[in-house]
C-alpha cells in the first residue's frame, strides 16, 4: 500500500517536472517580440545606409556657395551634371539584382565594395578637392570637381539600388513599410547634417567666436571625416548577416521547377544553370522589367504618378514668385529657412509612426486632399502680401509679426502634406515590390515617381509668369537705364572728400537733364543727396583716431572694415606707419582707421598674440582676417609708399578702390 502510494507520488512529481507546452498564441507573441527587436536594429542600420547617400549630395551643394564669386554662372551650371546617375540608375539596376557572389550575400556583394571605393576616394582625394575649390590659393578646376562628385553620385546611386532591395527582405512583412521612412529620413539627415556642419564650421564669424580666429574645417578635413564615417559603416556592414532571403529562395525554387518542367515537356536537354550564368539572370531581369511596364495595375500607377502633381504646380510656384513682386524680400523669406530644416527631418519619422499600420494608399488619398486645402491657404498669401506692403507705413508692426507667422504656418502645412504624400507613396512601393528583383522593382517605381516630380511644370510656369510681366519689364528697363546714367554721374561709392563736394553741389542746385522729370529719378536724387550729406558730416579732421581699451571691441564690431594700428611712441616705424594711415584715412571714409597704444591695451595684445610693434590688424565684420607684423608685407623697408599700403588693403578687401594719387608722395 505504501509502496504503491510512493510510486504514484513519484509519477506525479515526474509529470510536474515536464516543461509546460506553450500555446499557439504565446508562440506567436514570442516570435513577434523577437521580430520587433530585430526590426528595431535593422531600421537603425538601414537609416545609416540611407544617411550616407545624402552626404555626397549635401557636400556637393556647398560647392557652388564656395566658388560662386570666382566663376561665371555658365561655368557653375556644369555642376548640375553630377546628379545624372540618380536619374539613370534604372539602366543598370537589373545587373545589381542578378550578378552577385552567393556566399557573400546578394546585397552585400555590391554595398561593401561601393561604399569602400566611396570612402577611399573621399579620404585620399580630399586634399585635391580642396585645391580644386581654390581653398589653397590655386585655380578652380571645375572639370575635376564635376568628375569627382559625378563618381561619388554614381557609387551612391548604385548603392541605393542594393539597399532598396535589401530593405524589402531585411524587415518583417509587418514592418516593411518602415523602409520608406528610413529612405526619406536618412537622406534628409545626411544632406542637412553634411551641408549645415560644413557651412557652420567653415564660417569665419562663427569659428572666431566659438573656436579660434580661422575656420575650424576646410573641405580637406570635412571629406576625410565623412570618408572615415563611411569606412566604419562599411566594416559594420561586413559583419551584418544577410539572412533574410527565405522568400527569395522559395520563389527561385518554384521558378526553377517550372522551367525544368517546361524544358522536359519541350525535350530541351541543355539548360544552363541559373547560379552559373549571371548574364542570363540579368537578361531575364531586364525581360521582367519590360513585362512589368505592361501590367494593367502598373499602367494605372505610371499615369497617376506622372500627373499627380500637376494641380498643385501653379499655386506652389507662382505664389512665392508673385509675393516677391508684391513687396516681400528674399531676406524675409530666408528667416524661415532655419526652422524648415529640422521639421523636414522630423516630419517623415512622425508621419511614418502614425501611418505604420494603415493602408498606404488611403493615407496618400488623405494627403492629396489636405494638399488641396494647403494650396487654398497658400493662395491667400498673395492678396494679403499686396495689402500689407501697399499699406506698410500705416500698419502696426505687430500685424507684420502675425503676417510672418501666417506665412510660416501656411508653408509648414504645405510641406507636411507633401511629406505625407511622399512617405505613403514610398510605403506603398515597398509593399508591392517583388523581393526577387527588389532593387530593380524599387528603382523602377522611384524613377516613375521622380519623373513625375521633374515633369512638374514648375519651370514652364515660371516662364509664363515672366512672360506675363514682360511689358512691365520693358518699361522697367528704360527706367533702369536712366538710373544708371544718374548713378554714373553720382556714384554710390564716393569715398574721398573732394568727390563728395563735387557731387553734392550739382544735386543741391537743380541741374538736371532732359530725363529729370521722371518721378523715380527725382526720388533717387533726393535719397542720394541725403546719403552724401550724411557722409560729409561724418568726414572730420583726425578720423584716424586713438582708441582706448574699453572702446576697442565696440569700434571693431560696429564698423564693417577696421584697420587697427598697435603702436608705441618710442618706435620710429610706428611714426612712419602713422603718416601713411593718416593719408589713407582721409580718402577711404568707408573704412575705420584707428590706432591703439600697446602699453594701454595689454589684454588685447595677448588675445591677438601681438608681440612685435608696429602691428597692423585688419578686421572685416568684427573678424580678424590678417595681422601685419612690422613692414613684412610692404617689402620690409622703411621707404615703402602709401600707394603700396593702399594696394595691400585693397587686396585684403579692407577698402573698395584705390584712389591715392602718386603725386601726393612728393609732398
Amino acid at each position: 500500500m505504501n509502496k504503491s502510494s510512493h510510486g504514484n507520488t513519484n509519477t506525479n512529481l515526474m509529470k510536474e517536472r515536464k516543461p509546460k507546452q506553450k500555446t499557439d498564441d504565446e508562440k506567436d507573441y514570442s516570435k513577434e517580440k523577437i521580430s520587433n527587436n530585430t526590426d528595431f536594429y535593422n531600421v537603425i542600420f538601414l537609416l545609416l545606409l540611407y544617411t550616407i547617400q545624402g552626404v555626397p549630395i549635401g557636400v556637393s551643394s556647398v560647392v557652388p556657395l564656395i566658388i560662386q564669386d570666382k566663376v561665371s554662372y555658365s561655368q557653375l551650371s556644369m555642376l548640375s551634371l553630377i546628379s545624372i546617375p540618380f536619374s539613370l540608375k534604372l539602366l543598370w539596376a537589373p545587373i545589381i539584382d542578378a550578378v552577385y557572389i552567393k556566399k557573400f550575400g546578394r546585397r552585400k556583394s555590391w554595398i561593401i565594395p561601393l561604399q569602400l571605393i566611396c570612402s577611399l576616394l573621399m579620404i585620399f582625394y580630399s586634399l585635391r578637392v580642396s585645391t580644386w575649390l581654390g581653398e589653397r590659393d590655386g585655380p578652380i578646376n571645375l572639370y575635376s570637381l564635376t568628375s569627382f562628385f559625378f563618381i561619388l553620385f554614381f557609387l551612391m546611386a548604385t548603392q541605393d539600388i542594393a539597399v532598396d532591395g535589401w530593405a524589402l527582405t531585411m524587415l518583417s512583412e509587418k514592418n516593411k513599410g518602415l523602409a520608406s521612412i528610413c529612405n526619406i529620413l536618412g537622406q534628409n539627415i545626411g544632406y542637412c547634417v553634411s551641408q549645415l556642419s560644413f557651412l557652420t564650421l567653415n564660417n569665419k564669424k562663427i569659428c572666431f567666436y566659438l573656436f579660434k580666429k580661422y575656420p575650424f574645417v576646410d573641405m580637406n578635413v570635412f571629406l576625410k571625416f565623412w570618408g572615415l564615417f563611411i569606412l566604419l559603416l562599411t566594416i559594420l556592414t561586413f559583419f551584418k548577416k544577410e539572412i533574410s532571403n527565405n522568400k527569395e529562395n522559395e520563389n527561385n525554387k518554384i521558378i526553377e521547377q517550372e522551367k525544368e518542367h517546361k524544358n522536359k515537356s519541350e525535350n530541351i536537354s541543355n539548360v544552363p544553370k541559373k547560379d552559373g550564368n549571371e548574364f542570363r539572370n540579368a537578361k531575364e531581369t531586364y525581360k521582367n522589367l519590360y513585362e512589368l511596364l505592361f501590367l494593367p495595375p502598373m499602367k494605372i500607377f505610371i499615369i497617376l504618378f506622372l500627373i499627380n502633381r500637376l494641380p498643385f504646380a501653379s499655386v506652389e510656384v507662382a505664389t512665392n514668385f508673385k509675393m516677391l513682386k508684391k513687396g516681400i524680400t528674399k531676406e524675409e523669406f530666408a528667416i524661415f529657412n532655419p526652422f524648415f530644416i529640422p521639421i523636414s527631418i522630423i516630419s517623415p519619422a512622425i508621419i511614418g509612426k502614425i501611418i505604420q499600420n494603415t493602408n498606404p494608399l488611403n493615407v496618400y488619398y488623405y494627403g492629396y486632399m489636405l494638399r488641396y486645402i494647403s494650396n487654398i491657404v497658400l493662395s491667400t498669401l498673395l492678396p494679403l502680401t499686396e495689402y500689407m506692403y501697399s499699406n506698410k507705413t500705416h500698419i502696426p508692426q505687430i500685424f507684420f509679426y502675425i503676417y510672418y507667422l501666417y506665412i510660416f504656418g501656411a508653408q509648414i502645412f504645405n510641406n507636411l502634406c507633401i511629406d505625407l504624400m511622399t512617405v505613403s507613396s514610398m510605403g506603398f512601393q515597398n509593399v508591392i515590390s517583388d523581393p526577387q528583383i527588389g532593387g530593380t522593382y524599387m528603382t523602377f517605381l522611384n524613377t516613375i515617381n521622380n519623373m513625375g516630380s521633374h515633369m512638374n511644370p514648375k519651370n514652364k510656369l515660371t516662364d509664363i509668369c515672366t512672360s506675363l510681366t514682360l511689358e512691365q519689364a520693358k518699361k522697367d528697363i528704360t527706367k533702369e537705364c536712366k538710373l544708371v546714367k544718374e548713378q554714373d554721374k553720382y556714384p554710390g561709392d564716393i569715398l574721398s572728400k573732394n568727390t563728395l563736394d563735387q557731387n553734392i553741389n550739382p544735386l543741391n542746385s537743380n541741374e538736371t537733364d532732359e530725363n529729370s522729370d521722371d518721378e523715380e529719378i527725382r526720388k533717387w536724387r533726393e535719397k542720394r543727396l541725403m546719403q552724401l550729406k550724411k557722409r560729409q558730416e561724418l568726414k572730420k579732421d583726425g578720423v584716424y583716431i586713438d582708441v582706448i581699451e574699453k572702446d576697442f571691441i565696440p569700434t571693431v564690431v560696429k564698423n564693417a572694415c577696421v584697420v587697427c594700428h598697435f603702436y608705441d611712441n618710442n618706435f620710429k616705424r610706428c611714426h612712419i606707419l602713422h603718416t601713411h594711415l593718416i593719408k589713407l584715412a582721409n580718402i577711404h571714409l568707408a573704412t575705420k582707421f584707428i590706432k591703439v597704444e600697446a602699453k594701454n591695451c595689454l589684454f588685447f595684445m595677448n588675445k591677438l598674440n601681438i608681440k612685435v610693434l608696429p602691428s597692423l590688424c585688419l578686421f572685416i565684420d568684427g573678424v580678424l582676417v590678417k595681422t601685419c607684423i612690422g613692414f613684412e608685407d610692404f617689402g620690409n623697408k622703411d621707404e615703402f609708399k602709401t600707394k603700396d599700403l593702399e594696394l595691400f588693403l585693397f587686396k585684403k578687401n579692407l577698402i573698395r578702390n584705390t584712389e591715392y594719387n602718386e603725386s601726393d608722395e612728393e609732398d
